[in-house]
C-alpha cells in the first residue's frame, strides 16, 4: 500500500493480467442457438408432424412389433430391453418428423419476391449444369423447376451460357443481401395496403407483427455494431 494511504486518498490501482487468467486457454465456443421446428402456434406445423410421423409408424411396422412384444412369452428382462428399443426408434421417428416440420431460412438475404426468384433461378441453373454432366437424370422434375422460374428451353442452355447466367444471378443475391431493406419495407406496406383494402383482420395483424419485428431487429443491429473510430494520420 502507498505511504499515507487512507480514506481520502484516490490514487488509482493498476492490476495487469493477460486473457487467459480469467478465461483460460480453452474458452468456451459461441455458437448460433438452435431453433425448435415444432411449434405449435404456427398454421399448419402440427399437421405436418402428426403426417410424418404417423407414416414414419406405418412404414416401419411400429406398431405391429410392440403387439409381436405384447404377445411374446419372452422373460421380463427381455420385455424391457424390448420396449426400450421401440421407445429409442420412436424418438428417431419423432425427431424425424420434427425436421420435417418447417425449413430454416439463413436470412442472409431478406424475403423478398424478386430476391426469391432470383434464388430459385441460381438453384435451377446450377441443377442445369449438374444435368449436363450426367448427374441429374430426372428431366421432369427439372423442367418443371424451370418453368416456374420463367426460364424456358432449359435443357437446351448450353453450359457456357448457364455459367454467365449464374453470374448475373449471384450479382442480383448480392445486391438484394446489401441492398435488400428498402425494397422489404416498400413490400410489406403493400402487402398491409393490400390486406387493409380487403378488410383482411388476420393478415393485417400478422404483417403488421412482421414490420414490428424488423424495425426490433434493425434496431437491435444498430446498437451492436462496433464504432468505427476514425484515425488521425
Amino acid at each position: 500500500m502507498p505511504v499515507g494511504y487512507g480514506i481520502g486518498d484516490r490514487r488509482m490501482f493498476i492490476i495487469d493480467f493477460i486473457t487467459s487468467d480469467i478465461i483460460g486457454s480453452n474458452p468456451p465456443k459461441v455458437v448460433r442457438p438452435t431453433a425448435r421446428r415444432l411449434i405449435n402456434e404456427l398454421p399448419g406445423v402440427t399437421t405436418r408432424y402428426n403426417e410424418a410421423l404417423n407414416k414414419q409408424i406405418e412404414v416401419h411396422r411400429l406398431i405391429e412389433t410392440a403387439g409381436q412384444l405384447d404377445r411374446s412369452n419372452c422373460s421380463e428382462r427381455k420385455y424391457i430391453k424390448g420396449l426400450i428399443r421401440l421407445d429409442t426408434e420412436l424418438t428417431h421417428y419423432m425427431r424425424y418428423a420434427e425436421k420435417r416440420c418447417r425449413k430454416f431460412k439463413s436470412g442472409c438475404i431478406l424475403f423478398l419476391p424478386e430476391a426469391s426468384l432470383w434464388i430459385k433461378k441460381t438453384q435451377v441453373y446450377r441443377s442445369l449444369l449438374k444435368y449436363h454432366a450426367g448427374k441429374i437424370r430426372n428431366r421432369g422434375n427439372l423442367k418443371r423447376s424451370a418453368c416456374r422460374c420463367g426460364i424456358e428451353n432449359a435443357l437446351s442452355i448450353p453450359p457456357k451460357v448457364l455459367y454467365e447466367r449464374i453470374k448475373v444471378c449471384v450479382e442480383q443475391c448480392d445486391y438484394f443481401r446489401k441492398h435488400g431493406k428498402p425494397h422489404q419495407r416498400k413490400h410489406l406496406n403493400d402487402r398491409l395496403q393490400v390486406a387493409i383494402d380487403k378488410e383482411d383482420d388476420v393478415a393485417e395483424k400478422q404483417i403488421l407483427a412482421i414490420i414490428t419485428r424488423e424495425k426490433e431487429k434493425s434496431k437491435w443491429n444498430r446498437n451492436n455494431e462496433p464504432e468505427h473510430v476514425s484515425k488521425s494520420k
